[in-house]
Parts: structure tokens; C-alpha cells; sequence
């Protein structure tokens, strides 16, 4: 046996998984989940997330945000960079 055909052989069940989670991960962004300033857990308005943005940009430090807000720098940080509440 080749070594291609001996290396597509090992990852094929691994590619049958990625497929699998991909179809669930699919399923579950369709389903009707509250998301932004409708979730249960949020910590923040989207006025709020506006207003952390613009004054970032003014020069206000991520602690001094934290502190202002209620939230971790970290937390202002994620929403600053956009990786929250995007």
C-alpha cells in the first residue's frame, strides 16, 4: 500500500467527525437561541457595547472600562477586539 493511501486511511475517521460536528454545530446556530442583549447572561446593552467602542477609541484604558462598566478588563478587552457581542 502507498504511503498516501496509508496516511488518507488514518485521517479518514477524523473527517467523518469534523463532518458530524459541523452538522451539529450548524444545528444548533439555526435553533432560535437568544443572542446579544436578549441572552439570559448578559452582562452588557448593546448601548453599552457602543459606548466601551467609542471610548476606547477616545484613549480610555481597558481597566479603567472594567471598572466604569461592572465587567473584567479582559471582558472589555474581548469586547473592544470584537470577539464579543460582535
Amino acid at each position: 500500500m502507498s504511503p498516501e493511501l496509508e496516511f488518507a486511511e488514518e485521517w479518514l475517521p477524523a473527517l467523518d467527525w469534523d463532518k458530524e460536528n459541523n452538522r451539529r454545530s450548524a444545528k444548533l446556530r439555526s435553533q432560535n437561541i437568544p443572542r446579544g442583549e436578549k441572552h439570559y447572561a448578559v452582562k452588557l446593552t448593546d448601548s453599552q457595547i457602543t459606548e466601551i467602542r467609542h471610548l476606547k477609541l477616545e484613549g480610555m484604558s481597558d481597566r479603567q472600562l472594567g471598572e466604569t462598566f461592572g465587567v473584567s478588563r479582559r471582558y472589555i478587552n474581548k469586547i473592544v477586539n470584537k470577539q464579543r457581542r460582535k
